[in-house]
């Protein structure tokens, strides 16, 4: 078979010996790799340095990642990397899944640290799971007063394929510092969507035919309570109220009043 990249992931090791420099020789001289990249654990400090230093000089990196960026440490082993052995970081990791794999950039990372946020990052992110035309034909119907519950939804489930609310909020200027020890819990947001889920077409786009039995039922398909759908109900009552003063607002979610 052929492949247009092939990634061999070798053993970690916080610590350097004889034999594993020997391991690493000897894959480097069978594969021949156009990269050879280091996965430093950012919490480590200058270990991480230190084992980077002799991977360096033994094998020769083209590049690093870095670990953990999402954790209590401020990335300074970033800085350390760069300068002390010259290689460039390639990109960060915030999470464990494939898409928390984001790629470094410099003045980015120095905004994390100072605690100023990551607004180009979070742009980005929006990009990837908004479609323009989308938005704007969603903004549109706000600003004409015509936001019902499907569009709720939507703007859930664009806010949820951005990543965890956390990780996302935390991206925005001076909001950081305060979720630091906070846990955003999203199955709120998977119950509202199972609530929605569990109207009718007609109750989604004029929600205040809701009776009380239409609630009961609601609440019974969605295995919530007749509260939780009317908490639900007066959220998206107090949303609409909020559209009309937010005229000149692009974003399709922003301003919302969303419960988190």
């Amino acid at each position: 078979k052929k492949y247009d990249y092939l990634f061999l992931d070798t053993a970690g090791r916080l610590h350097i010996d004889e034999e594993l420099m020997d391991e690493l020789k000897a894959i480097k001289s069978a594969i021949n790799p156009s990269e050879i990249i280091y996965v430093a654990d950012s919490m480590q400090g200058q270990e991480a340095l230190s084992v980077a230093k002799t991977f360096n000089e033994t094998i020769g990196l083209t590049g690093a990642i870095l670990t953990k960026m999402d954790g209590d440490t401020r990335g300074g082993v970033a800085l350390s990397i760069k300068d002390a052995i010259g290689i460039p970081i390639k990109y960060i990791g915030i999470g464990e899944k494939l898409e928390d794999l984001d790629q470094f950039y410099p003045d980015r990372i120095a905004q994390r640290i100072l605690g100023l946020g990551d607004l180009q990052t979070l742009i980005e992110k929006a990009e990837q799971v908004i479609d323009e035309d989308e938005a704007q034909a969603m903004t549109y119907k706000m600003l004409r007063g015509e936001f019902d519950l499907n569009d709720l939804k939507k703007n859930i489930n664009f806010m949820l394929n951005m990543g965890p609310l956390d990780k996302v909020l935390s991206m925005l200027p001076g909001v950081g510092a305060q979720l630091k020890n906070v846990k955003m819990d999203q199955k709120i947001f998977k119950r509202i969507i199972a609530m929605i889920d569990s109207m009718t077409p007609q109750e989604r786009a004029n929600p205040n035919i809701i009776s009380l039995s239409r609630k009961q039922r609601i609440a019974k398909g969605s295995g919530t309570t007749v509260s939780d759908v009317n908490k639900l109900l007066k959220q998206y009552q107090d949303m609409k109220k909020t559209i009309k003063k937010l005229k000149n607002q692009k974003s399709p979610f922003g301003g919302l009043g969303l419960p988190f």
